[in-house]
């Protein structure tokens, strides 16, 4: 009789972890933040580190950066061609230190629901993350999401 409740609770686990099931498609990619990434590229010493989250129909972003070389002026996730300046989608929500030079963005302040459109072109790679300062408005760091 053991033996037989035995055989019955192993065949329960293995049905519970090899069954297929209805998994929540995600993504993740790190991303550097760099001047040298941006076109034209910045020379600058800052840098970051920003962590994307693509979850079913929601983008999340997480990170830091540093370094800058004046003021935050503000962070987004821009959309355009590789090479070309692109247009505003979202603003970013940065907890500035308080040099006003490096910044924090917490994935919780950070979530956007994208439309089926948006998602389609985040996959294809049109959008970038932009941090800029009040001496580089169009850019100082940057990066490309590419999932």
């Amino acid at each position: 009789m053991m033996k037989k409740s035995s055989f019955f609770l192993l065949l329960a686990l293995l049905v519970t972890f090899f069954s297929p099931s209805k998994g929540v498609a995600q993504q993740t990619e790190r991303i550097i933040l760099a001047g040298y990434k941006l076109e034209p590229a910045v020379a600058t010493a800052a840098s970051g580190l920003v962590v994307v989250e693509l979850k079913n129909d929601s983008l999340q972003i997480s990170g830091d950066f540093s370094e800058l070389s004046s003021a935050f002026y503000g962070a987004y996730i821009m959309f355009g061609e590789k090479g070309e300046a692109g247009n505003q989608l979202f603003t970013l929500n940065v907890d500035v230190n308080e040099d006003k030079k490096g910044g924090v963005l917490e994935a919780e302040e950070n979530t956007f629901a994208l439309s089926p459109v948006e998602k389609k072109l985040l996959e294809a790679g049109k959008f970038y993350i932009l941090i800029s300062t009040f001496d580089h408005q169009h850019g100082e760091i940057g990066g490309r999401i590419e999932f």
